[in-house]
């Protein structure tokens, strides 16, 4: 799957590989499937991708902050 680059609504942009897949095992692409958000369910799929995406940027924050401790930076 292709990298994809994702806004949130505070102006962060990341990229990610994402991989979508059917209920049935298939995968498909991100352009072959809208999320608007305008169901409670689609909601809180955006809600999951959101936090799914915040907790990975923390993460690498993390990642970044502790390697800058170890060299001594």
């Amino acid at each position: 799957m292709p990298i994809r680059e994702i806004t949130l609504d505070d102006g962060t942009v990341c990229r990610r590989k994402i991989t979508n897949i059917h209920p049935d095992g298939t995968e498909f692409l991100p352009e072959e499937f809208v999320i608007t958000g305008r169901s409670e369910q689609e909601r809180r799929i955006l809600d999951l991708a959101r936090e799914i995406i915040e907790d990975g940027l923390e993460r690498e924050r993390k990642e970044k902050e502790n390697g800058a401790n170890r060299n001594g930076e």
